[in-house]
């Protein structure tokens, strides 16, 4: 497994696995969850530009936005999230396995959801200059 983190002295319990990638994908593809939050964004997006999604997870939302984006680019340091990724991408979806403070990549649009991985002490300002 994964390590933990720590975020503002707690522990942080999740990490991806293959036990927890078969809960969320069981979970995500029985409800319409990642369709509602899409719906929300997608008025929001232009056809010709690109998106960064940081923390990508197994990309259930990326997928619902992926039609409405020219090209989408997935970043996640979890080695199991990225296979399943692979396994799973859309045609203008390209997928980085790495830490987001590792990448310096422009695009029109940036996506962090369910994030958790970013500590306070972080600079993620730095990041979007």
């Amino acid at each position: 497994m994964e390590e933990n983190f720590v975020f503002q002295g707690l522990a942080i319990m999740f990490s991806w696995d293959k036990k927890s990638i078969q809960w969320f994908e069981l979970s995500a593809k029985s409800t319409t969850f990642h369709k509602e939050i899409a719906k929300k964004i997608i008025p929001y997006l232009d056809k010709s530009s690109t998106l960064l999604s940081l923390g990508s997870g197994m990309g259930f939302l990326e997928r619902e936005l992926s039609n409405f984006v020219k090209q989408m680019i997935l970043v996640d340091n979890s080695s199991y999230a990225v296979e399943y990724l692979e396994k799973n991408k859309e045609n203008n979806q390209f997928i980085l396995n790495t830490d987001w403070k590792n990448i310096n990549i422009k695009s029109d649009y940036l996506l962090l959801s369910f994030f958790s991985r970013m500590y306070v002490e972080d600079t993620f300002e730095s990041f979007l200059e």
